[in-house]
This record gives C-alpha cells, sequence and structure tokens, in this order.
C-alpha cells in the first residue's frame, strides 16, 4: 500500500483566515458585554460591596432594579419577588416598608456601580495576576497572555483547549478535524481518520488479494470484480442448509463432500427427525383447528335458529298490541295537555291543579302496571289466542311505555322545581356546592364551565342566567374563577326594547363577616352583539375573567362547607313598563 502520509493534502481555501483573526474569531465567544447591561459571565471578585447583592436571589446584582423601598433586585427576580400580588412588604432586613411593582425603575447608577466591582482575571489560575473592573474584564480577557482558547472547530467535535502558542500550529497541523484531501482519490477528509481512510476505503490504493490467491496486487475498486473469480474464493458445503458450517477453497469443499460423507449423513438424519416432528405438529393443529370450525358453525346455526323463532314471535305480537298503544295514547294526549298547561303557568293555584293532574296520571300508570301483573300471574284468558311469548312481549312493551311516562313526569318535576325557584325581581342568588370536586373536573377538563337556573327582571321581562368558570377563561384561565352574564331567549323579547342597557353587578358572598362582598359593575356596550336580542338559546357571556384569583378565593371568607355563594344583581330602577300578558 502507499505511504498514508505522502497521500494528504490540507485544504487551503477552507482555512483562510488570518492568525489574529482567528485568535479573534475565539475570543470574542469568551468576550463579555460592557454595556449599562450586566455582562454574561460571573467572575471571582475582589470583595463584592454589600449594596451590590440581589436582596431575592441573594446572588451579584444584574441587570439592576430599585424598589420604593431603596433596595434593589435583578430585572429576573421581579416577578419571582411579587408573584401575583401588585403590592407586598419587603421582608429584607426587616425592612417592613410596602413595595409596590408599579413603582419599580431601573438604576443605571447601581448598575454603573455593580460594573465598577473589582474582580480577578478568569485564567488566575494559570498565572495571570490582573485586578481590574467588572466592566474592563472583556477587553482584558482578549489580550490576555494566560488566556486558553477552545479551538476554532469546537463546534465540529475538537475538544481542545489551547494556550496562545500552541493554537496556530493546531488548527493548521495538528488538529483531528482539519480538512484534508487524499492525493489517490481527491477525496475530502478529516485529518484523525485520514489513516482509516487509506488502509480501508480508499479505492485507488493497490491491494493484494484477501484468499492469497498470488493475483499480482489491483486497486481496492477492482475487489468485487476479483473476488467473483477468484479461484480462492472460500465455498460453502452443499449440505450447508441442513446444518454443516464447513467452507473453503472450491477443491477443498469437493474433497470435503467426498470424504466426510459420515458426518452429512448424521446431519441428514437430525434434520429428517425434526422434519417430521414440526410436520406432526402441525397436523395436530390443523385437526384442532378443524373441530374448532365444525363447533362455531354448529353455534351459528343454532343462532340463526334462534333468531328465526324471534322474528316470528316480533311479527305475532305485532297484531295484539291495539288495545294497548290506544290506552298509552290517551296518557300521551293527557301529558300534552298538562305539557301546555305547565307552559302558561301563571298563578299558584293553576301550579296545584297541574300537581293534581300529575298524581292522577302516576296512579293511573300504577294502576295499569298492576293489572299487567294480575294478568301475567293469571296466565292466558279463555277465548284469548295469545301464547306466553306473545304475552311477555306484550308485558315488555307495556313497561317500556310506562317507563317513557316515568321519564315525562321527571322532566314535568323538574320544570316545576325551576318555575317554583325563577325570580322575577333581577336578582339571581346562585349557591354551588361540592366546590373542590366541581373545580377539579374543571381542570381535567370535565366540565369547564356550569350555568344557573334562569332568573327574570318581571313576569314579561328579559330572561337572563349566570355562567361561571371555576378554573378561569381567557386571561384568567388555571388562574382565577371567572364570572359571565349571559342574555337568554325568552318568551316576550319582542315586546322588550333592545339592545340591553340595564347595569349588572357581578358579586361574590363573603360567608364569614358578611362585609367584605366582592362586586364587579359593568354598564352593557349597546354595541356588542352580546347584549343585542337574542337569536339562538343564549348570547354570548359577557363579564370578567379575571373575577377573583384561585388563592384568594379559597379562604374561609368565600368557602365554607365546600360551598360558594355567587350573586347577579340587574338595575331595574329605570326599566320600562313590562309588557302587559
Amino acid at each position: 500500500m502507499s505511504d498514508a502520509t505522502s497521500s494528504i493534502n490540507v485544504l487551503g481555501p477552507s482555512l483562510t483566515l488570518s492568525s489574529s483573526d482567528r485568535l479573534t474569531a475565539n475570543l470574542e465567544n469568551l468576550s463579555l458585554s460592557s454595556s449599562l447591561g450586566t455582562p454574561d459571565d460571573t467572575p471571582k471578585f475582589v470583595q463584592l460591596d454589600p449594596s451590590c447583592y440581589c436582596i431575592h436571589c441573594k446572588q451579584v446584582l444584574r441587570d439592576a432594579f430599585q424598589l420604593a423601598c431603596g433596595h434593589h433586585v435583578c430585572r429576573q427576580c421581579l416577578d419571582p419577588l411579587f408573584g401575583n400580588q401588585e403590592l407586598k412588604l419587603c421582608t429584607f432586613d426587616d425592612c417592613g416598608f410596602q413595595i409596590s411593582k408599579t413603582q419599580v425603575f431601573p438604576d443605571n447608577f447601581k448598575r454603573r456601580e455593580v460594573s465598577k466591582q473589582k474582580v480577578y482575571c478568569k485564567f488566575r489560575t494559570r498565572g495571570c495576576e490582573a485586578i481590574l473592573a467588572w466592566k474592563d474584564l472583556p477587553n482584558h480577557i482578549q489580550n490576555c497572555e494566560f488566556a486558553v482558547l477552545p479551538c476554532i472547530r469546537a463546534s465540529e467535535g475538537c475538544s481542545a483547549v489551547l494556550s496562545r502558542d500552541e493554537y496556530e500550529s493546531h488548527i493548521t497541523q495538528q488538529c483531528d478535524y482539519l480538512p484534508v484531501t487524499c492525493n489517490n482519490c481527491q477525496l475530502i477528509t478529516l485529518k484523525g481518520r485520514f489513516q482509516t481512510h487509506i488502509e480501508k476505503e480508499c479505492p485507488k490504493v493497490m491491494i493484494s488479494c484477501p484468499f492469497s490467491c498470488g493475483t499480482a496486487n489491483f486497486l481496492r475498486e477492482q475487489l468485487d470484480a476479483h473476488t467473483e473469480n477468484c479461484p480462492k474464493k472460500p465455498a460453502l458445503c452443499s449440505f450447508s442448509s441442513i446444518g454443516c458450517e464447513f467452507k473453503g477453497p472450491p477443491e477443498a469443499v469437493r474433497h470435503h463432500e467426498k470424504t466426510d460423507s459420515e458426518s452429512h449423513l448424521l446431519l441428514l438424519s437430525k434434520f429428517t427427525y425434526v422434519m417430521e416432528r414440526r410436520n406432526a405438529e402441525i397436523t395436530a393443529e390443523l385437526s384442532d383447528l378443524k373441530k374448532e370450525k365444525d363447533k362455531w358453525q354448529q353455534h351459528a346455526m343454532k343462532l340463526e335458529g334462534e333468531c328465526s323463532a324471534l322474528k316470528k314471535e316480533n311479527s305475532a305480537s305485532k297484531k295484539s298490541i291495539k288495545e294497548l298503544k290506544l290506552m298509552i295514547a290517551s296518557h300521551g294526549e293527557r301529558v300534552t295537555i298538562l305539557d301546555r298547561k305547565l307552559e302558561d303557568k301563571a298563578s299558584k293555584a293553576t301550579a296545584d291543579t297541574l300537581v293534581r293532574e300529575v298524581n292522577a296520571i302516576k296512579e293511573t300508570s300504577q294502576a295499569i302496571s298492576a293489572r299487567m301483573t294480575n294478568l301475567e300471574r293469571a296466565g292466558p284468558v279463555v277465548g284469548e289466542t295469545f301464547g306466553p311469548g306473545q304475552l311477555n312481549s306484550k308485558l315488555r312493551h307495556l313497561d317500556k311505555q310506562t317507563s317513557l311516562h316515568d321519564v315525562r313526569l321527571a322532566e314535568l318535576d323538574l320544570r316545576f322545581q325551576i318555575l317554583e325557584t325563577a325570580n322575577y325581581n333581577g336578582v339571581l342568588m346562585w349557591k354551588i356546592r361540592d366546590y373542590t370536586r366541581r373545580r377539579q373536573e374543571a381542570v381535567n377538563g370535565r366540565t369547564l364551565s356550569l350555568f344557573s337556573q334562569p332568573f327574570y327582571t318581571g313576569r314579561h321581562g328579559y330572561k337572563m342566567c349566570g355562567r361561571v368558570y371555576l378554573n378561569g377563561d381567557g386571561m384568567g384561565k388555571e388562574t382565577h374563577l371567572s364570572f359571565f352574564f349571559v342574555l337568554m331567549k325568552g318568551d316576550y323579547d319582542a315586546l322588550l326594547p333592545w339592545p340591553f342597557k340595564q347595569r349588572v353587578s357581578l358579586i361574590l358572598k363573603d360567608q364569614e363577616n358578611r362585609t367584605q362582598d366582592l362586586c364587579d359593575t359593568f354598564t352593557p356596550n349597546a354595541s356588542s352583539n352580546s347584549f343585542k336580542r337574542p337569536e339562538t338559546e343564549m348570547n354570548v357571556a359577557s363579564g370578567v375573567p379575571k373575577f377573583i384569583a384561585h388563592n384568594r378565593l379559597e379562604m374561609p371568607t368565600y368557602v365554607q362547607d365546600d360551598t360558594i355563594y355567587l350573586m347577579i344583581k340587574v338595575d331595574t330602577s329605570n326599566l320600562p313598563n313590562h309588557p302587559n300578558p
């Protein structure tokens, strides 16, 4: 093979930096800012003045800001110092002065004072004895004779750190990451792996046959072509597929195959035995699969028969339920009439009448259920052609219809409750129980918001409700409770003035002292869609995304027995007379 050292060309054009340029490029990576802003690096101070420490992080002041009490903090310590509070007491050295985040200002005088503190050179351990102002340190480092510099190719992987007198020689001759050109193939590679390139990769290097066939040396790029025809290329025994591991030149393989018949027969016998076992296992598995298939076919035929019987039973039951349908229809008509009466509810007497009708429906349903139970116990009646299956189907259908009536009655009960709790003087008192659980559901994304029951400004006035996000919404998400007012579509909107202009107060009730209710009042914006006549069930909510912070809300003042009370007051003093029905 050719001499590796004679095949290297250091790439000139890619390294056309003067010595001073290269030093400057690396020293700039170590330089520090000398403006009024604090330098990035933290040197060793000779003796740092106590007034140059941050009262929050207890480190040297960086980009100093002055508080109203005269103490100083770093720029990055402002937010951690105040947190979510706008006002707090300074606790440094028992100061006790009330400080405000709005009164903080940058202190350029303190910044200059900090930048003039005396520091040691960062290369002091290498012999530099310079002591100078912190602001002058960057310029000193660029000229310090004791400086050590990383290689210019550090980003490419070179980890060398060099003194000034070693730097030039390293980056031009010794660096393993120095680009070089192979004179044989003209490929560009790195100096550190050039020898590997010559010994194992270069296609233009002369090599000998790896099988020692005696052929004259040839180029590495011709190796594949030579291997195909090499007389000493290793070959495999023809019995390799059954486990023979012998390989060698073709002549040796042929001799092996002739003289090693006994071992080949033994391998063949083992191979045959293994194949017979595998065949037996496959046969057994196929037999099991066939049995499983027959079993499922029988099951499918059974299901098909049952399905056919059910179809016949269903067809027969349709002919014997006319009477039950008429009875259910009668109940449905009575419920519909009752529903309409509920919608026109105007007085307590009407509500009492409706309650009596609902109770009558319940008694009728119970009587029907008792009748069907008696029929089921008595069995078929003489003269009727219903079989047991048909009667059971009939009973199931009736039970289903009765269940539907129960659901409808439950809905009517709910509407009664809403009507009984509805407020008609523009005031909503909203009690939210299980606050902790409901807040956690909001955090988990299960129930983001809650709606209150509707309330009204009068019997024929605006219809409204409240909406609350316990984990916050918009700007208050995850930090505050968000409280909103919502206009709903009402029965008398056509007779009311629009847009809605009444002043609205959102209130969180104080449960401890009754004196610290939290209140936020706003007057509707006439141009907002939130206060125009609703075209859907409800308008877009309007209110306060950052109504109260969680850390303030979750105190005994506002949360007791895991319950909070929210209140909405709508000013009805200047409201026009409501329309008469």
